[in-house]
């Protein structure tokens, strides 16, 4: 198990952030966001990482292969709630991707419900690059 500080730690330098808009007609604008955070690293490491999430109530997914492409672990963290949590741990400091500020604001959004509206899909696409 990591203690706060090396979790704060590796949250700064391991994982990549994943937010996917996809077209779905189910809800009011036409599309459906989805956020995720992916830790990839040898199984030993990604366990300890989710022993400590565990610790901080925030469940996490860890699967040994990832695809047949990249048969390597993976640790995902996938629920708002969870992810909300996730965001809170992360200290305000620059991280090595520079993408905790923008994933925090999506995260945001969503735990808003501001992502049904069009205002809110348009921030979301301006965040990742496609507005």
């Amino acid at each position: 198990m990591l203690t706060r500080e090396q979790l704060q730690g590796v949250l700064l330098c391991l994982p990549k952030t994943e937010i996917t808009v996809s077209r779905d007609e189910r809800h009011i604008v036409g599309y459906a966001v989805r956020l995720r955070v992916h830790f990839r690293a040898n199984l030993e490491m990604l366990e300890a990482i989710e022993r400590t999430l565990m610790q901080y109530h925030i469940e996490s997914k860890l699967k040994n292969v990832e695809s047949k492409v990249r048969p390597r672990p993976i640790l995902s963290v996938g629920k708002i709630e969870n992810i909300k949590a996730l965001c809170d741990l992360v200290p305000a400091l620059p991280d090595c991707r520079g993408q905790w500020t923008d994933f925090k604001r999506a995260v945001d959004i969503v735990r808003n419900g501001e992502h049904y509206d069009q205002e809110g899909i348009d921030e979301i696409l301006t965040i990742k690059g496609l507005i």
